[in-house]
């Protein structure tokens, strides 16, 4: 296991093991969410409709656990150093998009909540139990989360797609150890 912060021969810091399987995880989860979510909407009123509504709705509460334990993970375990083939203006645009990144993980799950529970419709977590209902039902507020949370998505696959393309970037183009960080494996040989 490799800490935070901790060097391996080729002099890159890594991630720890928690913080890599938070990301991978909740990457995995986000990336099929999205097109369950496009999916779901595009669908006639059935049980597949409504089997992909619990689903997302199961993965999109799974993401806002994942989040939370996530952001308290990493304020009692601090990044390790940033690599120094970043410049200055790099490491503040990687900042903005991981906050804003951050801040619509937590968001969406939760204006997705509002939009169920105020919505009056039912709420479980894959079926298996059923999730609290917070608020009364409140037609106007399940309009106004179900938009910001039609509007919250186009933010997040913008991140989502800034921050693949800058670690295949550092990686394809620059030829230097950022993505490494979170994959330990890769070697900068390889490619």
């Amino acid at each position: 296991m490799i800490s935070v912060g901790a060097r391996t021969d080729d002099t890159t810091a890594h991630y720890n093991i928690v913080a890599r399987l938070f990301h991978w995880t909740t990457a995995v989860l986000v990336l099929l969410l999205i097109p369950i979510g496009w999916v779901m909407t595009q669908l006639d009123r059935g049980l597949t409709q409504d089997i992909l509504f619990v689903t997302h709705e199961s993965i999109g509460l799974t993401i806002l656990g994942l989040t939370a334990a996530r952001i308290a993970w990493r304020l009692s375990h601090p990044a390790p150093p940033r690599s120094r083939a970043l410049s200055p203006l790099e490491v503040r645009a990687s900042s903005i998009v991981h906050t804003v990144l951050y801040l619509l993980l937590v968001a969406l799950p939760i204006s997705g909540y509002i939009m169920v529970a105020a919505g009056g419709f039912p709420l479980t977590y894959f079926e298996l139990a059923e999730v609290p209902k917070l608020l009364a039902k409140d037609e106007p507020l399940s309009k106004l989360a179900e938009t910001a949370h039609l509007t919250l998505q186009f933010g997040v696959s913008l991140c989502i797609a800034l921050h693949i393309g800058a670690a295949l970037h550092h990686r394809f183009l620059r030829h230097n150890d950022v993505m490494a960080r979170m994959l330990p494996r890769l070697r900068q040989s390889i490619w």
